[in-house]
């Protein structure tokens, strides 16, 4: 839109989101975030190019990167969805693992107790075998 109109982009970045609402949290704190406003981008040098895809992750990129530089948060190259997604399958393999490692413990207590067991029947079958004195 910018390439088209002419118009001036201006970075805008909220800061302290983490603190209304942390990752993991359902309720927000009711507070107000903080905004920081950059000096208005000038795209001019690219009029006429609007529909050069290239042109225009240029132009995303310069943005993000501003609004990176206001926020003080790192700029991550991928869609909130596919960050999402990835954290999911991260906790998904994690909750997978640890059943995985659960059942391995609880096969190795099975296998000490059924061990005990025989050693105990054993135990108790020599008992009865020896002769009274």
């Amino acid at each position: 839109m910018a390439l088209a109109t002419g118009a001036p982009v201006i970075p805008v970045a909220m800061i302290d989101t983490e603190k209304i609402q942390p990752p993991g949290k359902v309720l927000p704190k009711i507070m107000r975030p903080g905004i920081r406003i950059g000096k208005p981008l000038d795209f001019s040098r690219y009029q006429g190019m609007e529909h050069d895809r290239f042109v225009l992750r240029a132009l995303t990129d310069e943005v993000m990167y501003e609004i990176m530089k206001l926020s003080g948060q790192e700029y991550v190259d991928i869609y909130a969805t596919a960050a999402k997604r990835q954290i999911a399958d991260a906790a998904k393999a994690e909750k997978e693992a640890d059943k995985a490692d659960k059942a391995a413990r609880a096969a190795l207590a099975k296998a000490e107790r059924d061990q005990a067991a025989k050693e105990q029947a054993e135990k108790s079958t020599g008992d009865r075998d020896r002769p009274a004195s």
